[in-house]
């Protein structure tokens, strides 16, 4: 399922190149592909080698969800990923359209002008992903599992029996590149919104970091589960 959901951005791509071919006489050749403060257009590019690097761009996050689910797996985490990279090409597609639709039926691309207060509707789900990666995760403990929830979205469940061993860890951002959702190249996992300490959970094959400011309270919570 997640890698069905990964791929979708090369879908995406090819939908954006048979609207680009599919209005190619409606459009002035060369393309404009930037814009300044004023709106106005001020770099342009041939027709064909701008619908091709506006197709790779839609395309890249099928990468990044291919690699995510040899890393991770099959679990909602994995679906998690799947949706944001999808997400994230869905955006590149909305943009790369509206800059092609916007220049239709024009004898040239010097005349295409760019209203930038319409980037707000498509920046406003990048920016409420972002605060879902950054809002501190809730951990909540069960009789049989641990789930990890941010602004109330699950993104991860872990059963009991796959916990190995549970610790606190003192984690840095940079430690991981940054803040957020993380994932290293060993597959490991680690839920940063600021540096401090942080319940670690050590499974077979990879280790989940979530950053908390109840780190030894639920450590012992889940030690006395998995006892």
């Amino acid at each position: 399922m997640f890698l069905l959901i990964s791929l979708l951005p090369v879908a995406m791509a090819g939908a954006y190149l048979a609207v680009a071919f599919a209005l190619r006489d409606r459009l002035p050749d060369p393309l404009a592909i930037h814009f300044g403060f004023s709106g106005q257009a001020d770099g342009f590019m041939s027709f064909s080698s701008s619908v091709t690097i506006n197709a790779i761009l839609i395309a890249i996050p099928a990468l990044l969800g291919v690699f995510l689910s040899r890393k991770i797996g099959g679990n909602k985490l994995a679906t998690v990923f799947g949706w944001l990279t999808s997400l994230m090409a869905g955006s590149f597609l909305a943009i790369s359209l509206w800059i092609l639709l916007l220049q239709l039926d024009l004898t040239s691309a010097n005349q295409a002008t760019l209203n930038a207060n319409w980037f707000l509707v498509f920046l406003f789900p990048t920016l409420l992903i972002l605060l879902a990666l950054l809002t501190p995760p809730r951990v909540i403990v069960s009789d049989s599992a641990v789930e990890i929830r941010s602004l109330k979205i699950p993104l991860l469940k872990l059963k009991l029996s796959e916990i190995v061993s549970v610790g606190v860890e003192k984690v840095l951002p940079m430690d991981f590149g940054g803040w957020g959702l993380r994932l290293n190249a060993s597959g490991d996992l680690a839920f940063i919104s600021s540096a401090g300490e942080a319940v670690s959970l050590q499974l077979e094959r990879r280790k989940i970091l979530i950053r908390t400011n109840q780190a030894e309270k639920i450590r012992q919570n889940i030690e006395r589960k998995i006892s």
